[in-house]
């Protein structure tokens, strides 16, 4: 097999590949969404879901 062959058939795997792993069209993704409520720095509770629409940055650190 040539230079071109392979890369013919390399094209072919790839896209057969892509377009089978394609999410079908028409079906809702599931909802990975929780609304916990966290306390905040002066004493009132914090949801996210309260942001909705600003950038929010979480930051989870851990002392080892």
């Amino acid at each position: 097999m040539n230079r071109t062959g392979c890369a013919r058939l390399l094209l072919t795997c790839f896209s057969v590949t892509a377009a089978w792993a394609q999410h079908p069209l028409g079906t809702q993704p599931p909802d990975f969404t929780c609304d916990t409520t966290l306390p905040g720095s002066w004493g009132d509770d914090w949801t996210l879901s309260d942001h909705r629409g600003k950038v929010v940055m979480l930051n989870f650190g851990a002392t080892w």
